[in-house]
Formats: structure tokens, sequence, C-alpha cells
């Protein structure tokens, strides 16, 4: 072969083998592709959702922030439903009040949960003390309620017996003190009133259930949880906050409940003779047993700026209406906030700022949300984003803001939070631990069922209270709802005299015969006082 032909020869070679390596570079380099991404995946882990359906409360927060529709609730608990449509913004983990919901590297163990040290009936580390509440790590009012009776039951199994004492030495200890009237003290002390049980109720706030009475009035209250059943003394139903206080009041009155309101707990020691020692402001109490059920708010955050010391600053919102008129300022952008500036608008105030830090209310539920934003599109709010108080004097309110701002003020409410009362639960004994996120307590009720309590608390308050006292409910007859309508037993004030009357009709020979409806449809009881009674058959 000649020199002139070698050299084309070789070049139509040289093509030919590229042409057949080139589909083998491609896949080695697509693999290698391959290869380099699963190492980037590997470095950067996806946020996983961890629910913990123990403490999740049902109240929606974290679905209300999610862009991308991921959580659902199912059966009143959050659940993670379309988990490749997360776009790992984590809003749902910031919005959640109760860290049921919290996030974690894929591959990770998700966070613990730092909770009170506590036995499976809510006793602490120092024996004869207990823990209820949310504060203990289960939040809901019926939970509260059912962890009330739960521990004064338990001191009954375990040899507290009714004794005479009043608590004024260590020679006269009471049964049980209880620190705070919220539904778990109150519903301990009625536990104990029905027991025969010596109690007396410690409130550090001027009114009952402080956090229940000083929501915004008409405020709905929700019995929660929904699938839990109330298995103790204290009737807990859907309604108005005004109608629920006026119902446990009621109760507390009648059954005569030992309540000492505007008394703080400074400190609860056990003596080496197993008393526990109590001590206030003005005195010291002993006691047998010790109830601590001081719910979570503990100490409000403040602002740590110059004059929030003055009078007309406070961190919790009792009467609207007192500020009729008035230009008020809330500082917050959560839930409590959101629902004081719809309160004071609707009550009158002359003029509502809300000023909040951030850029959103990611954390407040969505009808809150709304509210205000009608509200402001209205005009009747003023709402300062991203803002900053810097100055409260007696008559004006330094805010930052890009511009400056500087507004005439007659009051402000700071509505930013509370921390945990850690410490103070600390000095009185109580330990604190690691739990793993998916820590489970367990369905309160079903606490008590396993102590053989089943009976569910009647939702009139009049029939609550002959079952706190053990005596037997007034008898009720067949019958059609009594005239006049609308007259309730729980609408009535207490009084001596009292009877019974049932008003109703015998059914008609002609009428069509009918099944039997349930006991309680067919039955109902009109309580009147017996001087009305009088009067009316006088003027018939």
């Amino acid at each position: 072969m000649s020199a002139a032909l070698a050299v084309p020869l070789a070049l139509v070679a040289l093509c030919l083998l590229m042409a057949m390596a080139n589909p083998r570079l491609i896949e080695r380099q697509r693999k290698k592709q391959e290869r380099a991404a699963a190492r980037a995946r590997a470095q950067v882990r996806r946020w996983m959702h961890a629910i913990n359906t123990d403490r999740c409360t049902g109240c929606e927060a974290c679905i209300e922030v999610c862009p991308t529709f991921v959580l659902e609730l199912v059966a009143h608990k959050s659940h993670v439903v379309r988990g490749e449509s997360c776009i790992q913004c984590r809003q749902c983990a910031q919005a959640c009040p109760t860290s049921a919901l919290v996030m974690h590297r894929e591959g990770d163990e998700p966070p613990t949960l730092r909770m009170p040290e506590l036995s499976e009936v809510l006793e602490t580390a120092v024996p004869g003390q207990y823990l209820i509440g949310e504060v203990a790590g289960k939040p809901l009012v019926k939970n509260a309620a059912n962890m009330g009776r739960l521990v004064i039951e338990h001191m009954r199994s375990t040899g507290l017996s009714p004794g005479r004492g009043t608590g004024a030495s260590a020679a006269d200890p009471i049964d049980v003190a209880i620190v705070g009237s919220g539904p778990g003290g109150l519903s301990a002390a009625l536990t104990c009133r029905h027991h025969g049980l010596g109690a007396i109720v410690l409130e550090k706030e001027a009114v009952i259930a402080s956090t229940v009475s000083r929501y915004p009035r008409g405020k709905v209250f929700m019995a929660e949880p929904i699938a839990c059943r109330n298995l103790s003394f204290l009737p807990i139903v859907d309604t108005s906050k005004e109608e629920l206080i006026a119902g446990w009041t009621r109760i507390v009155v009648d059954a005569g409940l030992a309540v000492q309101t505007g008394t703080a707990v400074d400190e609860v020691t056990r003596r080496a003779d197993g008393l526990f020692e109590l001590k206030t402001a003005a005195q010291v109490l002993y006691a047998r047993r010790v109830v601590l059920a001081i719910g979570t708010r503990g100490k409000p955050r403040t602002l740590g700026v110059p004059g929030e010391s003055l009078v007309k600053v406070a961190t919790m919102l009792d009467d609207p209406e007192a500020h009729r008129g008035q230009s008020v300022l809330v500082v917050g952008g959560g839930d409590s906030a959101l629902e004081a500036a719809c309160a004071l608008t609707d009550s009158g105030a002359g003029r509502v700022t809300l000023s909040y830090r951030g850029r959103s209310f990611a954390r407040a539920k969505k009808r809150n949300r709304d509210a205000v934003e009608r509200l402001v599109a209205a005009g009747r709010v003023e709402l300062l984003l991203g803002s900053q108080v810097v100055k409260i004097t007696d008559d004006l309110v330094v805010i930052e803001l890009a511009d400056g701002k500087m507004i005439e003020n007659h009051a402000v409410y700071v509505l930013i939070g509370a921390d945990a009362p850690l410490k103070w639960l600390e000095k009185c004994g109580v330990k604190s631990v690691d739990r793993p996120h998916w820590h489970r307590f367990g369905a309160t009720d079903e606490m008590l069922a396993g102590l053989g309590i089943h009976s569910e608390c009647p939702a009139d308050v009049e029939q609550a209270l002959w079952r706190v006292l053990g005596r037997k409910a007034p008898a009720r007859r067949q019958g059609p709802p009594p005239v006049p309508a609308g007259r309730r037993p729980d609408a009535l004030p207490a009084g001596p005299a009292h009877r019974v009357v049932v008003a109703w009709e015998p059914p008609s020979p002609a009428a069509r015969p009918r099944p039997r409806p349930p006991d309680e449809e067919r039955t109902q009881v009109d309580v009147v006082p017996l001087a009305a009674r009088v009067r009316g058959k006088a003027r018939r």
C-alpha cells in the first residue's frame, strides 16, 4: 500500500473507532452524572415531618400556613397526605403551638421533647405532689378535667382519707391544696368535694379559670378533644366563654368550694414529716397532698423598652369596653393579639393599632387573620407589620418603621406570649427530662376507665352539681319541652325555694302511636322558684 493511501485510511479507521466508542462514552458520562447527583442528594437531605398525634390539638395552625396543601386533618389530628408536594419551607413546624409537629432531616431522629418527669398517674418526683394540665404535656380542656379527677382518685387509692384540717398549721393540715383554678384545678377540687376531702384552691389571678375568663367577649369555647369523654365532675360543652364561666362559677359556689383568688404561691416544699408547706405573700398553708394545675402561661414576655412599666401597659385584655372611644395599641402577631384587636374594635375603641414585628401572621388561625383583614380593609384597624415599639410614654407610643412613627395612645396591650413556668416548677421539685418526640401519655378518659370510672359528666350544670354532691337528681317525667320555652336550670340563680315542675300534656287518644324516644330526648325539667309558682296560681 502506497504512503499516499495510508494516511486517508488511517483517518477513516480512527473515525470508525470514535463512532463505535461514542455510545460507551455517553453512557459512562451519564452514570458519572447520576453518581454526582446521588452524592448531592445525600449531602442535602430532605426535611421530613414528624407529628405526635398525642400532643396534636387539631388547631389547624400548621394546615393554614402550608402553601402547598401537604397537611390535612384526619380524625381531628394533623396528618401528611401530600408529602411529595412539600417545598421544605417548614412554616408548619413554626406554627405548631404544642410542638406536636416538628421537622427533621431524612435519616435522623426527630428532636426530643423537654417534659416534666411524671409517673403514669402524674405524680412528680416528690411523693404526694401531682402536676396536671398542658404543662404536664397533655393539652386541651377535657384532658385537663380528666387529669384533675385522676390524681384525686389515685390519692384515695393510696390511703388518703377525709380529715378535718384547715391548713392553718402543721398540726391542722388540709387534705389537698390545689394551685391554679383552671379546668384541671376545678375538676380536682370538685372530686375532693364528692369524696369528702378537704381542699383549697389557690389562684393568683382575680378570677377563676383566668385564661378562659379573659378570652374576648363572645369567643366560642370548644369542648376538646372531641373523641375524648369527659369523665370528670366539671361540665364542659361547646358554648360561649361567658356561658361557660357562668356555669363553672355556679357549680363552684353551690358546691361550696374554697377558692382564694389573688393568691400567688411563691414556693411549695415537702417537709420531713411528709406534709407540704405552701408559702404565699400573706400566709403559709399546710397540706397532706398538692396538685399543681398552673397551666403554661407562666411569666408574660415583655418588650424591654422604656415606659413598659406604666400603668396603661398590660399583658391581658380584661374588659374591651373599658376603652370605648380611646386609642389602643396591641402588640403581637398570635391569636391573642388578633382576637384582642377585634374585641377592642367591636367594643367601640376609638382607634385600634396592631403592631407586629413579623411580615405576616403565620402563627395565627385563619379565621382570626381573616377577621383582622376585614377590619383593616374597612379602615377600623391600623396594621403595622414589620414594626417595633421603641418607647412608651404617658400619652404617646414611638414605633420604629421605615419612616418612623409616633401615635397618641391611651393603653397598650403587649400580647407576645409567655415563658413556661419552668423555674418555678424546678423550685417545687419538679424535674425535667428529655423524651422521644413520639412519647405518648395516653388517652385521659381511658386512664380513668382503668380505675373503673365510666360515667360521663352531664352537660347540664344542675345535673352535674347533683352528681358532685352525691345525690340523686330530681325525677323527670315523660313529656314535651316545658313552657315557657327557653328556661333552663343553669340560667337560674341558686336559692333555697326551688322545686321541680314538669309541664306536659297527655297524648291524644286519636294520635298515631310512635316509638318511644331515648330518655334524654323525652324528658325535660323546668326548675322554677316556688314563690313564682305560687304567685302564678294566685293570678289564675
